[in-house]
């Protein structure tokens, strides 16, 4: 008995989007327009929301590449492209065009040449203070977002194991870690710092490939397979339906129940003590598929468990 599918969404994601965008709106309040700490602490510390956005970026884009590649399932890199592309670029592009065409009133300034936004390279070699400088992280997460994907497949065409593909990841991090050591040990100053640091690609690794790695662990975590194995007897609790509604409700379909209908319990027979019947109605009605079948024939135990993992529709 499989739970019917059903789409969700994690509310939680949303919250820690929220809570980000909340931080980095404190901060550049107190930066660009009080020039004070108006909301103390957590005002101060608001920068972190930028690093924040990287991670989540790292998971939601991780979990689209990685989630097909755990399921064997086909990955169309046109469509991921376009969706990237309409979720974002249409803004930059009405952003950025009003930056060029009135750049006096916008940022009293001239901006960068136009090529390096449309390459998504303006990151590179910023100094603070130039017009539009705040695009510095879009183009550090469009540059992620086309260097993923290839990485990932390339990986997975070259059929490395998993733990290569981690081992990878986790030296990709270090070398994050290691490159901003390195440019710490060269910056003559907060220009620098900025320039080397604070908007370089390279440096921003170990936030963005955290999220990969978290993405990662739960696709690979979530597409493993689970039974549970129980009597009919075992029914007559109530908390065991309470685990098989919340089982449908969340879409836990890695999950296949084995009910032994066996007509006896300790206290007789199971509809004397407490009917089930019709015990097949029953779990469908709680938004399962069920298959019915002689436990006695092993071969149609194996057949029943395979169909079970194959069901993703009621």
């Amino acid at each position: 008995m499989n739970p019917a599918p059903q789409n969700s969404r994690l509310s939680g994601l949303d919250t820690l989007r929220a809570a980000a965008i909340v931080l980095v709106l404190l901060y550049h309040f107190e930066v660009v327009v009080s020039g004070a700490s108006t909301f103390s602490f957590i005002g101060d510390c608001g920068w972190a929301g930028v690093d924040l956005f990287f991670v989540l970026s790292g998971y939601l884009i991780g979990n689209q590449i990685m989630g097909p590649i755990a399921r064997g399932e086909p990955f169309s890199f046109k469509l991921f492209y376009v969706c990237r592309f309409l979720r974002t670029l249409p803004n930059y592009y009405v952003i950025l065009a009003l930056y060029f065409l009135f750049p006096l009133a916008m940022a009293g300034k001239e901006p960068m040449p136009l090529w390096r936004f449309l390459s998504f390279t303006q990151n590179i070699g910023l100094r603070p203070g130039s017009a539009f400088s705040h695009a510095w992280s879009l183009n550090v997460e469009e540059q992620f977002y086309l260097i993923l994907p290839l990485a990932a497949f390339g990986l997975a065409a070259l059929r490395r194991s998993l733990l290569g593909a981690w081992f990878v990841l986790v030296a990709a991090i270090f070398a994050g870690i290691a490159m901003r050591g390195l440019m710490w040990l060269h910056c003559a100053d907060f220009q620098d710092y900025m320039s080397g640091i604070y908007y370089s690609s390279f440096c921003r690794m170990d936030e963005l490939l955290p999220g990969v790695a978290l993405a990662m662990r739960m696709d690979s975590q979530a597409h493993r397979h689970v039974y549970v194995v129980t009597g009919d007897g075992e029914l007559d609790e109530g908390n065991n339906w309470e685990a098989i509604m919340l089982i449908a409700k969340y879409n836990l379909t890695n999950i296949t129940a084995i009910v032994d209908r066996n007509n006896i319990q300790i206290d007789g027979p199971t509809e004397q003590v407490m009917p089930l019947e019709d015990l097949k109605r029953k779990w469908e009605s709680f938004g399962w598929h069920a298959i019915e079948i002689d436990g006695n024939d092993i071969e149609a135990v194996i057949d029943a468990c395979t169909m079970a993992k194959t069901i993703t529709e009621k």
